[in-house]
């Protein structure tokens, strides 16, 4: 089977997605031609993504010309497919709506991808397309390398929060959950992994002073830009709980990777991640208003996000406290739902689209 694959390749969340994705097809025989999205070169310095930068190198003259064309990107540019074969899109997208721009792209491709039922049923509610052409595959998680791990045994308690500093994330609001959760004399501290490449050094100052200023600032860490995977796992693996209190989340690629270490999590009950956060492996917080998505950054209008008010900021605070005077154990059912979410499977349904299948 061969197959054109347009992506980025690179260390943000959609470079990620197409590098698992091309190593995994590529180890399941297909024959691809891969090609970057311009200005997204940035190749992860991972020795198992090492290969694709000669692949991309080499595009220009080893695309097929008669297979299909399979495109990871934003759905305001879904342009510029490779091939005569059909054209596929995987957009990976946080709101409810589109604008007219993104629904024209929408409805250009043959075929869509899309991580999760939740996307599925909002492209369906927003275009034209019809259901048979939109095909749900969930994305995935490096179970060889994101472990279980035993849990931290001494007595602080740890809470991480791993994304990129934005008002989306809500990291508006986790700063106040945890301040109404703990008292300074609490053995308990919230480590934030939040670099965000989109932002001014000013802008990220502005959010890191907002935290080290508040009342428990002392108990919060903030971490370094990890450069790979590996550096990621090795901050989790001293979390004890995940906290992503997101307004609203294509899937979250960071809350399935710390179930796959055994850690806790809490997060929002609502849009992306619903696909593999249940009431079994999370405590949920759940969302009832919407309002205006609008951070003056990413976002201005374009749509809408679930809004926190003091009832979620309390259910968020809650959970903090019970967790904090709950035993450390593993999360189990957390580890059990990565093992059915891994990219080799994500690759296996990709196939069976190429295929003809749902």
């Amino acid at each position: 089977m061969k197959l054109n694959l347009i992506s980025p390749f690179n260390t943000v969340s959609y470079g990620y997605v197409g590098c698992y994705l091309f190593r995994e097809l590529i180890n399941l025989g297909v024959d691809i031609a891969a090609d970057c999205i311009p200005n997204s070169r940035q190749f992860s310095a991972e020795p198992k993504f090492q290969n694709i930068k000669a692949y991309t190198d080499s595009f220009s003259y080893t695309f097929h010309h008669d297979a299909p064309c399979l495109k990871i990107w934003h759905q305001h540019d879904l342009r510029g497919f490779v091939g005569n074969g059909k054209k596929i899109a995987f957009p990976i997208f946080e709101l409810n709506t589109f604008t007219p721009e993104e629904k024209h792209n929408l409805e250009y491709p043959d075929e869509l991808i899309v991580c999760s039922e939740w996307a599925k049923t909002t492209v369906l509610r927003e275009t034209n397309r019809k259901s048979e052409t939109i095909h749900v595959v969930p994305l995935g998680v490096d179970t060889e390398l994101f472990k279980p791990v035993e849990s931290n045994q001494d007595a602080t308690v740890r809470f991480g929060n791993f994304g990129k500093w934005e008002l989306r994330k809500g990291h508006d609001i986790l700063i106040d959950a945890f301040n109404r959760a703990f008292e300074i004399d609490d053995d308990v501290e919230l480590i934030m992994s939040p670099h965000n490449f989109f932002l001014t050094e000013q802008q990220s100052q502005e959010w890191i002073n907002y935290y080290g200023s508040s009342r428990l600032g002392s108990k919060i860490k903030i971490a370094k830009r990890q450069e790979t995977h590996e550096e990621v796992y090795n901050i989790m693996k001293i979390v004890d709980c995940g906290v992503f209190p997101a307004r609203a989340e294509g899937w979250n690629m960071e809350v399935l990777e710390l179930m796959s270490c055994g850690k806790h999590i809490i997060t929002t009950n609502c849009t992306g991640h619903t696909e593999f956060c249940n009431e079994a492996n999370s405590k949920l917080i759940e969302m009832d208003d919407m309002e205006v998505a609008f951070d003056g950054v990413f976002f201005r209008g374009q749509g809408e996000w679930y809004s926190f008010k003091d009832k979620q900021i309390d259910q968020l605070a809650e959970y903090m406290r019970n967790f904090y005077n709950s035993q450390k154990k593993v999360n189990q059912a957390g580890i059990n739902t990565a093992n059915n979410f891994t990219w080799t499977n994500s690759a296996k349904k990709i196939i069976d689209v190429l295929k003809g299948g749902s």
